[in-house]
């Protein structure tokens, strides 16, 4: 059994379509309201926007890195 591959950091249409016509990851990982400053942190909603993009193209699974209280995941769950 080969380990699943989780590509994260992903900010735009252009590197998922990379991700997806390679077939390169398993995962593809959104960086979300990160509580340290990174360069690849997105806002929720833009988080969304490319979820929702990668999932229109695609059954690939999706992940949301992010980090601080059970409230703001949950509200970001919601």
């Amino acid at each position: 059994m080969r380990p699943k591959i989780k590509i994260c950091g992903l900010m735009n249409e252009f590197d998922i379509d990379i991700c997806l016509e390679t077939g390169a990851a398993d995962i593809l990982g959104f960086v979300t309201d990160y509580p340290l400053p990174v360069a690849w942190n997105l806002n929720k909603d833009r988080a969304h926007e490319l979820i929702r993009y990668t999932r229109s193209k695609s059954d690939i699974e999706c992940a949301v890195v992010t980090g601080g209280t059970i409230g703001k995941l949950i509200s970001l769950i919601d």
